[in-house]
């Protein structure tokens, strides 16, 4: 039998005005805080444990998201790159077809 058995037990044996009474419900109470801060303390600690967890895992986030945007920023200018090497390509065969056309409709 437990601690706490004994002194549920003896408040059941005895009545509210009784000096064993008042010593084992005031030892009940003590016991039922320190089981309250052994729970309070381990829920602090999970706590702790979870906090650190979100912690990395926002630290790896924030790296991945760093990492898209220096992506990101390289693929634009890249786009840019081409899209001006494409534009100056089609304006060069709209300049060659143009020199066809003229070709083929001067020598008639």
């Amino acid at each position: 039998m437990t601690r706490k058995e004994e002194l549920l037990a003896i408040l059941g044996k005895y009545g509210l005005g009784d000096s064993q009474y008042k010593t084992a419900q005031a030892e009940l109470d003590i016991l039922m805080a320190q089981e309250h801060l052994a729970l309070l303390q381990k829920t602090r600690e999970n706590l702790y444990e979870v906090l650190a967890e979100m912690s990395s895992g926002i630290v790896a986030f924030r790296q991945v998201v760093d990492r898209a945007a220096t992506d990101g920023d390289k693929t634009a200018r890249l786009l840019v790159r081409w899209t001006k090497v494409l534009s100056f390509v089609t304006v060069g065969l709209v300049i060659a077809t143009g020199v066809l056309v003229y070709a083929t409709f001067k020598g008639r």
